[in-house]
């Protein structure tokens, strides 16, 4: 809860601070980055930084489908969120997807994940 609290202060910098905020859960209810998404609805609420947050679930293609919605549409906007993460990467390598994570201004950390690599034996890497 501390990280989040954390990232509660730093919400609270941003320009319309007091604004209603969307946060972006590019995928579907239930997952990992909904679960976080709505962790950090909850937090914003409590901590006072805004009284009306809503979450939005766009499932599909690994997070690329709601990552061009998010380009598309929240363009500019303090008060939309996206929640991402390693998967998002992959998926738009993947995916071939005409969006990419440069188009997006990263503001905070609030998780990390483990990735392992496995390769044959007799692999060069």
């Amino acid at each position: 809860m501390k990280r989040l609290s954390v990232i509660a202060l730093l919400m609270s910098t941003l320009p319309g601070w007091a604004a209603d905020y969307t946060i972006m859960a590019p995928a579907s209810p239930g997952g990992g980055w909904d679960q976080t998404a709505r962790t950090m609805q909850a937090v914003m609420q409590k901590e006072g930084i805004s009284g009306n947050v809503q979450v939005v679930n766009v499932p599909g293609a690994g997070g690329t489908i709601g990552l061009a919605q998010f380009v598309n549409q929240a363009k500019g906007s303090a008060e939309d969120l996206l929640v991402g993460g390693y998967v998002m990467v992959g998926a738009i390598l993947n995916n071939q997807s005409a969006v990419d994570l440069s188009m997006v201004t990263p503001i905070a950390r609030l998780t990390g994940e483990q990735e392992v690599v496995v390769v044959p034996a007799s692999s060069d890497i």
